[in-house]
């Protein structure tokens, strides 16, 4: 680096550390264009966030005759435009970006797909820290009318319908740890799921009463009743039956989901409604098991034992009066089982957010949403951490009883 550039970085050296996120996604994007090794970042973030920031812009002008170029581009592509302007004015205010909506990694594809032949989906290899490149399959028609013999939810709305995406990354005055790496889930889900046809919303890092508004105003958006369908994912710290606010304190997962069932949502009535609560639901970890073989000497046969099925109540001049449900339509998936923590990788992400998003972009041209989460289930499986931890991941159905095809075209 020459001195000029040099000089320029020690002359806004406290600016530069006001506006810089020291985060996932700026360490990603310096691992990528080869301005630090992972063990450089490591040393970098020694001490507090203050420290961590002054190490880096003193670190990197080191880092070689390239090194200031490079670092524009991390900060610009990373989210921190004001860094990035402070050393090259001539970035456009227009690459700004507002705070709880930022966007980073990959930038959404919005183009109909090429239909190039050579195209290669590059592999998410064992301790890679490139994150899953989103780019979903499209189906030449509608899939639900290839499946008109079974009981299928309508998805032919445009848009599809609305996704809501929360991202608690950060907490106030660290009440909880940083997730690092949340950002490529957020990114990824708001990628997939635009592709999918979906209007997105994304927000970041909502203290309680913030979080429980955004809730309540998504749920109330007029929209759904044009739309076909409806998803929420929310990405936090988390403990069984609750999810943590960016301040520390914590919604119950059962008030969320009230937001959307028919009494708190009417325009959603019988329409499928999709939840991701990516969050630990309690502090063990799951080590897993060697497989082994026992063959008992008394077999005894479990209770199984026919219980008879209720009768039907006799049709009477008031059957057309019976109540309607309160919950149905509803599919909610948890990253993890109850008592147990969820794995995430600080450069592309959790594991089943990662394993989610690359089944429905492969499969969801033609797969059901069931069928899919199952084979969710068995990719995460293959899932196994440095300390030999693995994950399972659950999924519950509440009254969904019809096929969900996406038909992304």
């Amino acid at each position: 680096m020459d001195q000029q550039d040099k000089h320029q970085i020690t002359q806004n050296l406290t600016a530069l550390m006001d506006r810089t996120a020291f985060d996932s996604s700026l360490e990603s994007k310096l691992l990528e264009k080869d301005i630090f090794t992972e063990s450089m970042i490591e040393r970098i973030k020694n001490g507090d966030k203050n420290t961590q920031k002054r190490n880096f812009y003193l670190e990197v002008k080191r880092r070689g005759p390239d090194a200031f170029k490079k670092l524009v581009e991390a900060l610009t592509e990373s989210g921190n435009i004001a860094a990035a302007r402070l050393l090259d004015p001539t970035i456009s205010e227009e690459d700004a970006t507002d705070e709880k909506n930022q966007k980073v990694w990959n930038v959404p594809n919005y183009q109909e797909n090429s239909g190039n032949a050579n195209y290669v989906q590059p592999p998410v290899l064992k301790n890679n820290t490139k994150p899953l490149e989103i780019r979903v399959e499209k189906a030449a028609s509608s899939v639900t009318k290839t499946h008109q013999t079974l009981k299928t939810y309508k998805m032919e709305s445009k848009p599809r319908g609305l996704a809501l995406i929360i991202d608690n990354e950060n907490f106030d005055n660290e009440v909880l740890p940083t997730r690092t790496g949340s950002l490529v889930d957020a990114n990824n889900l708001d990628i997939l799921f635009d592709q999918l046809g979906f209007r997105v919303t994304v927000r970041r890092n909502l203290p309680y009463y913030d979080m429980i508004t955004e809730i309540q105003k998504f749920s109330n958006k007029t929209e759904h009743a044009s739309c076909d369908m409806t998803v929420v994912a929310i990405l936090s710290h988390g403990r069984q039956g609750l999810i943590a606010a960016a301040d520390g304190r914590e919604l119950e997962t059962e008030w969320v989901l009230r937001q959307f069932n028919n009494d708190g949502c009417p325009a959603l009535k019988s329409k499928p409604k999709f939840f991701i609560f990516q969050a630990c639901r309690g502090d063990e970890a799951d080590y897993g098991i060697l497989p082994k073989l026992s063959f008992p000497e008394n077999r005894s046969d479990s209770d199984a034992r026919a219980v008879p099925m209720p009768r039907p109540p006799e049709a009477t001049s008031s059957e057309a009066q019976y109540k309607e449900l309160s919950w149905e339509d509803m599919l909610v998936a948890y990253a993890t089982l109850p008592g147990y923590v969820a794995n995430r990788d600080r450069y592309r992400g959790t594991w089943f957010i990662e394993c989610l998003c690359s089944v429905f972009m492969e499969m969801s041209v033609e797969l059901d949403l069931r069928d899919m989460l199952d084979i969710v289930a068995e990719r995460l499986q293959k899932y196994e951490s440095e300390m030999g931890t693995k994950q399972s991941f659950a999924y519950e159905v509440r009254h969904f009883y019809k096929k969900l095809y996406f038909n992304p075209n």
